[in-house]
This record gives C-alpha cells, structure tokens and sequence, in this order.
C-alpha cells in the first residue's frame, strides 16, 4: 500500500513539475517576446522581479524532472 501511495505521489509531483515548466516557459515567451495566449505578467511587478519569478518557476520544474528522469 505505502509503496503503491509513493509511486503515485511520485507521478503527481512529476507532472506538476512539468505544468510549471510549461508556465515558466510561457511565461518567459511573454517577458521577452510579448507573445501570450492568455496574460501571464503581473503589471505589479517591476521588471527585474518578475524575470526572477519566471525563472524559479522554470528551474523547478527542470531540476525535478532531470533529476526524476536521471534517477
């Protein structure tokens, strides 16, 4: 049972890693390219702060999946 739980908690970290890659990569497409599907920048934001916010977000993402997928 516990291993069963840990498996499936594993995958569900592992795909929210990869929605927050997919943000973070919009998000940086809308930073610097000012393409956008729906608005994903936060006008409150200065800019320095904001690149900082998309870039946590996309490192999060990448660091647990390459360390997912490299075991």
């Amino acid at each position: 049972m516990i291993e069963k739980s840990s498996w499936l908690f594993l995958r569900l970290i592992a795909l929210y890693s990869v929605a927050m890659l997919i943000w973070g990569v919009f998000g940086f497409l809308e930073y610097f390219f000012n393409f956008s599907i729906i608005p994903l920048q936060n006008p409150d934001f200065l800019n320095g702060t904001q690149f900082i916010h998309w870039l946590l977000i996309t490192m999060s993402g990448v660091i647990f999946l390459k360390n997912y997928f490299t075991g």
